[in-house]
């Protein structure tokens, strides 16, 4: 909260306000919408709890256009030769299997891990991912349910065999 002040009286906040405070710390765009996400979370348990009573203004607040996080998230992907020169480097054999599939199926590295052969439909072409393996606690515990049919494409059903 020291974004808006000690001393901010939250049943007066609006939109303009919040605005004005978040901006006048002069951060980047990406950092002005990763502070924006869990104080909208914030508010709306304010709200949840009856501490305050109306956050209408909250719709009002978008996040900034961060052409800075395009721009990283192109620089996050191999090119096909690049992907092939990595892996060819890649010396013990389990960890090269684990880069290709995560590289080719856009399987995260803890929901390629805790898979099982029964996650996978050879036939139909589908891997259904429905744990991630949480190795601190040492548990597989159950993600956001998502499908991923031929191509690493997602989908939220499950394809027909044979399809």
């Amino acid at each position: 909260m020291r974004l808006l002040g000690e001393s901010t009286l939250v049943s007066r906040l609006n939109a303009a306000y919040i605005k004005e405070k978040f901006l006048s710390h002069d951060e980047s765009a990406g950092t002005f919408n990763e502070r924006l996400t869990p104080f909208k979370a914030l508010i709306r348990w304010g709200y949840e709890n009856d501490y305050i009573s109306d956050i209408r203004y909250l719709d009002k607040i978008k996040p900034m256009h961060n052409r800075e996080k395009k721009e990283k998230l192109q620089e996050k992907f191999l090119e096909a030769d690049e992907l092939k020169e990595l892996l060819d480097a890649m010396a013990v054999q389990k960890w090269r299997y684990l880069a290709e599939l995560t590289a080719l199926s856009g399987l995260r590295c803890r929901e390629a891990l805790a898979l099982h052969m029964d996650d996978v439909a050879l036939n139909g072409q589908t891997i259904t991912v429905t744990k991630t393996l949480d190795p601190v606690h040492k548990i597989v515990t159950a993600p956001k349910d998502h499908l991923l049919q031929p191509g690493g494409i997602p989908a939220y059903h499950t394809a027909p065999e044979g399809s």
